[in-house]
C-alpha cells in the first residue's frame, strides 16, 4: 500500500502502446479493468485510467472486494467478476490469474519477467499490446 499512498503511483505511464491498443480494442469490444489492486486505491486508480484511457472502460471492479450499494462488501474473484460480466478474454500479467481462469475464457498472458513458468494449453503469452491487439483481431 506504499506505493499507492506515494507520489509516484499518480505518474507511472502507460505501457508501451496501451493507449494505441485500447483506443482499437474498444471500437469493436465493451472493455472493463478487472484489477487486483487493493479497493482502498479505488479513486486514484479510477483518475489514471481517465487520464490515460478516458471514456474506454465500461467498469472498474476489483477482486479483493466488492462494495455494494447497502453499505456490504463481499470478496470476488477476477474469475468470479469475469463471469459476472460475461467476458470471453482476459489480458493479464499474473500467472496465478491466468491459471485460474483459463478454463472459462481466452488468457492473454502479457509476457512479462516475474511471469515466468509453465501455463495451460490453451494461454495465449504475447509479448506486447501490438500483439495482444493482432491476436484479437484475427480471432474475431
Amino acid at each position: 500500500l506504499q506505493f499507492f499512498d506515494s507520489k509516484f503511483s499518480n505518474n507511472i505511464d502507460p505501457v508501451k502502446d496501451a493507449q494505441k491498443s485500447v483506443e482499437t480494442l474498444s471500437k469493436k469490444h465493451e472493455l472493463y479493468v478487472v484489477t487486483g489492486r487493493p479497493f482502498s486505491t479505488k479513486q486514484k486508480t479510477v483518475n489514471w485510467l481517465e487520464k490515460y484511457f478516458p471514456n474506454k472502460f465500461s467498469g472498474v471492479y476489483f477482486d479483493n472486494k466488492k462494495m455494494y450499494e447497502d453499505g456490504t462488501e463481499k470478496h470476488k474473484t477476477k474469475s468470479e467478476i469475469c463471469m459476472e460480466l460475461d467476458a470471453n478474454i482476459l489480458i493479464d500479467d499474473l500467472l496465478r490469474f491466468t491459471n485460474k481462469c483459463h478454463e472459462q475464457l481466452q488468457v492473454i498472458l502479457f509476457n512479462r519477467p516475474w511471469n515466468q513458468g509453465d501455463i495451460p494449453s490453451n494461454v495465449k503469452r504475447l509479448n506486447s499490446w501490438l500483439e495482444i491487439t493482432n491476436f484479437i483481431s484475427k480471432n474475431e
